[in-house]
């Protein structure tokens, strides 16, 4: 109460005398949950067993990195948007940072917890050696608890689905972050209709690995837009990569509806893709830079928690590429967003240990 106290007449003191502090306050980061007993029956059967590992922390071996986390460690209210270095240099410097950055989150839930080897679950064109990097090749074998030991996966191909299977059902859908706090509920207030802090930095595929880099183009012929017009129709919409469907869901039946979607979504630059000289990458560069340049990197995001209003693409790997890496929030004005996420988004990833 005394420090608390303090704070607020040192701000009284400084709005008397005409100062302001250099930067918005952070949130406050909210308080770990307790871990269900074994005998609670919170949860599921599936949840796993509660304990402690053979060197006495307990089980925590996964998170979601949470904005709080992320604005401490970056020093900006924005965070680190796509350049997830964190002080390393040289091949693979990007995701030793964000290894590094998991490790450091790891130990402020849990300290100690570092030394459990954390990887971000993140893939990248190029690696320590210079060659490609799969995400699920970096995780480990499992099995992974989230920081109240509920089970989130046993291995590897039970993480490879729509979203993880044969672990705790509280979790499945709403991935857990540092603090075992569910993904949508650490903005309260928030308007999940436009503001969503689902989007997570993955670069990756379906299946964890590389997500191939691509072209985009805008359509330049009504040859090839009336070609993307036919599939998105014979779809029902599904065929396009970045949708924003109002009032609807997909895939889309009412005739009307669906070609006047069809019509608008594929004028845009995710209409249709085709070969050309220099594609876009689905990782900021290997995680190295957050300039917002859609032409040189559209990086591909998961949703740590499903949209309520569809019933497809709802993957918490791979879900669709968004505008460019720079810091969400930090581009306000540019045309096209070019940012790691929707507003309501902070350029999270996901956090894996290589013991449990």
């Amino acid at each position: 109460m005394r420090i608390r106290l303090a704070s607020v007449l040192l701000l009284v003191g400084m709005a008397v005398m005409g100062c302001t502090p250099s930067t918005p306050p952070l949130p406050v980061a909210p308080d770990v949950p307790s871990a269900p007993h074994a005998d609670s029956g919170m949860g599921s059967t599936d949840s796993g067993t509660h304990g402690t590992t053979d060197e006495g922390l307990d089980l925590f071996s996964f998170f979601v990195t949470s904005r709080v986390a992320l604005q401490g460690l970056s020093g900006s209210e924005y965070g680190f948007g796509g350049d997830l270095r964190y002080g390393e240099t040289g091949l693979g410097a990007g995701l030793r940072g964000a290894d590094r950055i998991c490790g450091e989150i790891a130990d402020m839930s849990m300290p100690g917890a570092s030394a459990k080897q954390w990887r971000a679950f993140l893939s990248a064109g190029e690696g320590e050696d210079g060659s490609p990097v799969n995400a699920i090749d970096r995780i480990g074998e499992g099995p992974w608890y989230d920081r109240i030991g509920r089970l989130v996966a046993p291995s590897p191909a039970d993480l490879l689905h729509t979203r993880p299977q044969n672990g705790d059902t509280q979790i499945a859908d709403d991935l857990p972050n540092e603090n075992g706090v569910p993904n949508s509920e650490v903005d309260p207030g928030a308007d999940h209709a436009s503001e969503r802090n689902h989007h997570m930095l993955t670069g990756s595929s379906t299946d964890g690995t590389l997500y191939p880099a691509l072209c985009y183009e805008d359509a330049d012929s009504d040859e090839r837009l009336e070609a993307c017009k036919q599939e998105c129709k014979s779809t029902g919409g599904l065929s396009i990569e970045h949708y924003d469907c109002e009032n609807c869901s997909l895939p889309i039946e009412d005739e009307g509806l669906l070609d006047e979607f069809c019509r608008t979504a594929c004028a845009g630059p995710d209409g249709y893709r085709t070969d050309c000289d220099a594609p876009v990458n689905s990782h900021c560069n290997s995680w190295t830079t957050a300039v917002g340049d859609a032409a040189e990197s559209k990086p591909r995001i998961g949703l740590s928690w499903p949209r309520d209003d569809r019933t497809v693409d709802q993957e918490w790997i791979s879900w669709w590429s968004v505008g460019g890496c720079a810091p969400v929030g930090s581009t306000a004005g540019s045309d096209g967003r070019p940012e790691v996420g929707q507003p309501g988004s902070y350029g999270g990833f996901y956090c894996f240990a290589l013991e449990p």
